[in-house]
């Protein structure tokens, strides 16, 4: 699957595990580090929901972000922008989506 980052920040902490370390503490960082690399090896967000332990999830109202839990109630906030994602109803495809942009690295959306 083809990442992206939001902005500059984002793409720095995310290629940084030392950064992140600095910013959210060892264990946290180590797993947004393992949920990047899983991201990076699927072909498909639909890999990722099947993943034991992800919990992916739209986040409210909002159907193109979906949230992928690290360490709760902490997640990574990513979206899918294309419109080719989206089913006729507006429902996110989970197969369709191949690219993705992160937007944040540590949302509280498991609490």
């Amino acid at each position: 699957m083809l990442i992206r980052f939001a902005d500059e920040r984002i793409r720095m902490q995310a290629i940084s595990l030392q950064r992140m370390v600095q910013e959210y503490g060892e264990r946290k960082a180590r797993r947004i580090r393992q949920r990047l690399d899983e991201l990076d090896a699927a072909n498909c967000l639909a890999d990722i929901k099947t993943l034991t332990g992800m919990r992916c999830l739209s986040v409210n109202n909002q159907l193109n972000v979906v949230a992928i839990c690290t360490l709760p109630p902490a997640s990574i906030r990513l979206t899918a922008d294309d419109d080719a994602y989206f089913d006729i109803d507006g429902v996110l495809n989970w197969y369709a989506v191949t690219t993705i942009t992160i937007i944040s690295l540590n949302e509280n959306d498991y609490e």
